[in-house]
């Protein structure tokens, strides 16, 4: 019923030249596209202007409007709260899991609106320096993946690259540092950092 039907267009080799052109044409326009899309979010952020969508917990982001300005983050103040209480929990000495089954007792909402916190949430939360009021851009950078089924992966670049942006601060900087030595210390006296046949506290306890 089909031996009658006319030959496809890729039987022609003029026209399986042009699809080829074509789709390189597109590729590159495509490419021109994204590179604008990349300078034009460099140029905002140097300004000072929050350019990603994804905004941390204890904040909301304005979008840019003739009335607010620039895109920016103001504090929730109920995340805030949250936000507070976790490290002052963890400045002094409060565990992870610690803090995680309080808020969980609590009936604290995590980030993502589940029920229950998790140790990375929390973790990740501790060390992020926008609650010292410093948001950074192009921190990471896309690269070919060898993997098959992925294209490109994102990569960190070095700190010196990164463009710091300002945000309202939620906590101090001496409370942000406080819980981060607290982790430091724990990271340092951990038994499972011990090497085997020696004592932790050797060369550090006098009589």
């Amino acid at each position: 019923a089909f031996t009658d039907a006319p030959a496809l267009a890729t039987d022609d080799p003029q026209a399986t030249l042009l699809t080829q052109v074509q789709g390189v044409i597109a590729e590159y326009e495509k490419a021109k596209i994204a590179e604008r899309y990349r300078r034009g979010k460099l140029f905002r952020a140097r300004a000072g202007e929050i350019t990603t969508w994804k905004t941390a917990y204890g904040y909301r982001r304005i979008p840019r409007s003739a009335t607010t300005g620039p895109a920016h983050w103001e504090i929730y103040e109920p995340e805030a709260v949250v936000v507070r209480r976790i490290f002052s929990d963890r400045a002094a000495g409060t565990t992870v899991r610690e803090i995680c089954r309080r808020l969980n007792a609590d009936r604290v909402p995590s980030p993502t609106g589940k029920a229950t916190w998790g140790t990375s949430t929390l973790l990740r939360l501790l060390r992020n320096e926008a609650y010292v009021g410093r948001v950074y851009y192009n921190r990471t950078e896309s690269v070919p993946d060898r993997r098959p089924t992925r294209p490109n992966r994102q990569v960190p670049r070095n700190r010196d690259e990164w463009i710091p942006i300002d945000c309202p601060r939620i906590v101090s900087d001496e409370l942000f540092q406080a819980a981060a030595r607290v982790a430091t210390d724990n990271s340092k006296w951990s038994p499972r950092r011990a090497v085997p046949g020696q004592w932790l506290l050797k060369g550090l306890v006098k009589c």
